[in-house]
This record gives C-alpha cells, sequence and structure tokens, in this order.
C-alpha cells in the first residue's frame, strides 16, 4: 500500500490473549554510540566552499573569517596536534 496524507499507514495486531508471550521484534539497530561526524579543518572548510561553489579563492579567508565572528564555527585546538581545527 503507497502511504498518502489521505492513507496512513496501518499495522494489523495479532490476536493476543491474556498471559501469551510475545518475542520482541529486531529493531535493526545496533548498540553501538552514533559516531560524531568528523571535524572541518580550515583547509577542508575550503575545499567544501569549492565543492559548492561559495566565493573564490581570493574570498576564502574572509568568508572563514565571518564564520568564525558569527560563531558558527569554533576554532579549537586538538590535543597533540599544533594546529588548531574548526568545530562546525
Amino acid at each position: 500500500m503507497t502511504r498518502t496524507r489521505t492513507t496512513p499507514c496501518r499495522r494489523v495486531l495479532p490476536a493476543l490473549a491474556e498471559g501469551d508471550e510475545l518475542e520482541p521484534a529486531p529493531s535493526g539497530l545496533s548498540r553501538s554510540s552514533p559516531a560524531c561526524p568528523p571535524r572541518f579543518s580550515e583547509a577542508t572548510l575550503v575545499k567544501e566552499l569549492e565543492e559548492n561553489g561559495i566565493g573564490r579563492p581570493s574570498t576564502y579567508a574572509s568568508i572563514i573569517a565571518v564564520l568564525q565572528d558569527r560563531e558558527h564555527v569554533n576554532k579549537i585546538e586538538v590535543a597533540g596536534s599544533s594546529r588548531p581545527r574548526s568545530a562546525a
């Protein structure tokens, strides 16, 4: 059955009697915690700008500066690294 706004999806439940035992249906989900998306370095931000056709090479630095000024990204220090990374 195709779901539309006028025909909601309905499931038929099995007939149950008091005291019947049920087996839980597999959910397909794993128990592992979801992985965080990778953090952007300034170089990967520039690469994303290029791939999406945003700005030009002469404007990438000012675009990143505006993102940092407006706090859309934060520059953080990564432990064991001398270069800062941006957290989007």
